[in-house]
């Protein structure tokens, strides 16, 4: 099995897209490796920012070239989209724009078979959006917005917080909460003498002010309500989790960077606080009801049906009309087997993400639920739990911590946990002899690079610019738990509604409604023994070819080969 390294420059949708890369590439064959000089393929995700970002792409390629001469280098993002020419000379294989991700696995296979280097860049955004902004302008404004991010952390939000410094902040700290059912990554945490600030980034635009409204200020964002449940919900998480008054919680801050007096204050909400639970609740609620009931319901939609606001006018015919018809049309037009086979695997995943999150009555400690509703007993019984570890070995990128290892205590025996290298895990610290929990403070995400007898060497999913996030002192130790990400379950829906709306040539196909084309014509190049049978019909297949047989008979030595 092929292996594939990913690695991210740059901004957080870069992270974000890399979660979706490497679940293509692991539903194709390929498993996730975090060592980039034995992958097969590996994949940069670039910026092009600022000139040190396309400095830093530049390296990136070039020495991945010189250390894995034989990988398949795929690179995209901002700096292939521009420097299409010049990633293919520093030594990348396959360079492709923003919108070309899903291809990936195909592109790499005619890599492999054919040895030809591939460049696929498209404008990556609408083309009004594009030609209006232009490449240079789009750079011009995160220059802009850099440079307000600036002005209002170094000098603005010093002013607001008088006591604030920077020894006492912590990046994208993740919390759980078993009391609300919530989880939240924040950007931006200030805790000194036990009180908290907390700040939320937002690059894109407030809501909207008509400039004839009394007071308008085109440097001053108006905070859109979806801004505003996510800060209600962290000071929510802090107060009913933590048990942290509210008086502690001293600034709860939206930053709009894109505006020079983007630094907004938002104050206790609590009518939107209880609407936004109701809605928490409401979501659960349909998880269950769709994983027993199924998605029957999808056939009725209409977009009138969805318009709940009864918005009308040319902004609703223009753009979330359209956009709605497409997306339920598949749907519509489906032939009754196609969409009873959608509907039932739509159904058959919903109760696997269920599951994921709730667990079985048959399985101990399975679930994510487990993290705080299963005992340490339990825990260790199921080996889903390493406790009692001691950090050390930190490797720092960028000023932050990357990389770190768990030791193991000394005493530890034979290690009998589940883990393997590649897992996704959270890691948190608890004080010695305490029963470790991870909803009782501030939790890491991280993956598993690799497992010896000296312990867990770690890759943070995020690096953590304040290296005493981990010096905690005497008496403190840490655990790693698993971690779980939502976003593949999205993908494998995603998935079903291609097949909806792929061909009906090729949907006929996936459901054994017409037989594979095949082309007699194609004779066999050379002698493979008992195998000239199964080669010759592999090779007359136009579609697919299965080779279906108990294990250790050569399916994948001789057949694949």
């Amino acid at each position: 099995m092929k292996k594939y390294f990913l690695h991210s420059l740059g901004c957080k949708v870069n992270s974000y897209e890399n979660a979706s890369i490497g679940t293509i590439l692991s539903s194709s064959g390929y498993c996730e490796t975090k060592r980039e000089e034995e992958a097969d393929v590996i994949v940069l995700n670039t910026c092009s920012v600022t000139g040190k970002a396309d400095q830093k792409s530049r390296q990136h390629i070039s020495s991945y070239r010189r250390g894995n001469p034989k990988a398949a280098i795929v690179v995209m993002g901002c700096y292939s989209q521009t420097h299409a020419e010049e990633s293919l000379a520093l030594g990348a294989d396959i360079v492709l724009g923003s919108s070309s991700r899903g291809q990936i696995p195909a592109y790499l296979d005619s890599f492999f078979r054919t040895g030809e280097k591939i460049v696929d860049v498209k404008r990556s955004v609408r083309k009004e959006s594009y030609e209006e902004l232009g490449a240079n302008a789009f750079c011009e404004n995160a220059r802009a917005q850099q440079a307000n991010i600036r002005q209002l952390v170094g000098h603005d939000l010093k002013e607001s917080i008088r006591e604030y410094d920077t020894r006492h902040v912590t990046l994208e700290p993740t919390f759980f909460s078993e009391v609300l059912g919530i989880q939240g990554r924040m950007d931006f945490l200030h805790t000194s003498r036990g009180e908290a600030v907390i700040i939320e980034q937002k690059s894109g635009k407030g809501d909207f002010v008509p400039q004839s409204a009394p007071g308008y200020d085109p440097d001053v964002p108006k905070p859109q309500e979806k801004h505003l449940v996510q800060l209600i919900l962290y000071r929510a998480l802090l107060v009913y989790e933590f048990q942290m008054h509210s008086a502690s919680l001293r600034h709860i801050l939206l930053l709009y960077s894109r505006y020079k007096r983007g630094l907004v204050s938002v104050g206790q909400m609590p009518a939107l606080m209880l609407r936004a639970i109701r809605m928490r609740n409401l979501l659960a609620w349909c998880d269950i009801h769709h994983a027993h009931e199924g998605y029957r319901f999808l056939s009725t939609l209409t977009p009138d049906s969805l318009n709940r606001k009864h918005t009308g006018g040319k902004l609703w015919t223009m753009y979330p009309r359209p956009e709605l018809e497409r997306l339920l049309m598949p749907i519509h037009t489906a032939t009754p087997l196609e969409r009873a086979y959608y509907l039932r695997f739509m159904q058959f995943l919903a109760k696997e993400k269920l599951l994921a999150k709730v667990g079985s009555k048959t399985k101990e400690d399975s679930g994510f639920a487990a993290k705080w509703l299963s005992s340490l007993e339990e825990k260790r019984t199921a080996g889903s739990i390493y406790e009692g570890l001691a950090l050390k070995d930190f490797q720092m990128e960028d000023h932050a911590v990357t990389r770190l290892t768990a030791c193991l205590p000394k005493q530890a025996g034979t290690d009998s946990t589940n883990f393997r290298r590649g897992d996704i895990v959270l890691l948190y610290p608890y004080k010695e002899g305490t029963e470790p929990r991870a909803c009782a403070q501030m939790v890491c995400r991280a993956s598993i690079e690799d497992i010896t007898t000296g312990g867990i060497r770690l890759a943070l999913r995020n690096g953590q610019t304040d290296p005493k996030v981990f010096a905690r002192g005497a008496g403190v130790c840490w655990a790693i738990e698993h971690d779980q990400f939502d976003s593949s379950s999205d993908t494998l829906v995603s998935g079903l509604h291609r097949f909806l709306s792929a061909p009906s040539g090729r949907r006929a196909l996936l459901l054994s409604q017409r037989e594979p084309l095949t082309d007699a014509g194609v004779t066999l190049k050379g002698d493979y023994g008992h195998f000239n049978s199964l080669v010759l019909r592999a090779r007359q297949a136009q579609e697919l070819f299965l080779i279906i047989g108990p294990p250790g008979t050569g399916k994948t030595s001789f057949g694949m080969l």
